[in-house]
């Protein structure tokens, strides 16, 4: 995955090269920030488009080690959904905490925004962690208030830079017509 800003992996520790994280309470199975140990199945190779503007698979992928803070979690858009389903429920999924409760009021505090980016969409309150690295982007977005959340992973860093895909699956999710009118706040 990606980010510039932070991510999921930002709460992950590494010791020993045993990777101790919150990711297995929440039964994220086929998460890991080792390649070694991620499912061959599931993997994907990041894409960008080169000099003449044609796709063509990464030159820079697999990452090292090194990336991990930044874009090494191997996930896909199930375990993110286990993800956003235990940030949607305050750090708890299926009696599983991973956080307390009161940590969110911490980390979606617009003083801290601890890896999060709060925002407005069609008046309901926004949390957002999205991203991209090369050949990568990625995008979760909460509604807590109204419990939605979306979850988009794609393996090529030039697609759905304008944030539509994620407009348009809110505004599903809302029971609203994609693009049907002007957007307050873009996720």
């Amino acid at each position: 995955m990606w980010w510039p800003k932070r991510r999921a992996s930002h709460l992950t520790t590494t010791c020993s090269g045993t990777s101790l994280h919150i990711l297995a309470p929440l039964r994220m199975t086929d998460s890991t920030l080792f390649l070694k140990q991620a499912n061959p199945t599931l993997l994907t190779w990041g894409h960008e488009l080169d000099e003449q503007g044609v796709p063509s698979p990464s030159r820079v992928f697999p990452y090292n080690r090194m990336h991990s803070p930044s874009s090494n979690l191997h996930s896909n858009v199930l375990d993110m959904a286990r993800w956003a389903i235990a940030n949607l429920n305050r750090g708890e999924r299926e009696g599983r905490r991973i956080l307390q409760a009161s940590t969110y009021d911490i980390m979606w505090a617009p003083a801290h925004q601890l890896g999060w980016w709060l925002g407005v969409y069609r008046g309901t309150r926004m949390i957002t962690h999205e991203g991209g690295d090369t050949g990568y982007r990625t995008d979760l977005v909460l509604l807590p208030d109204k419990r939605i959340a979306v979850v988009w992973m794609q393996n090529a860093d030039w697609a759905a830079n304008d944030n539509s895909l994620t407009r348009a699956a809110l505004d599903v999710a809302l029971g609203v017509t994609p693009g049907a009118d002007s957007y307050a706040s873009e996720p």
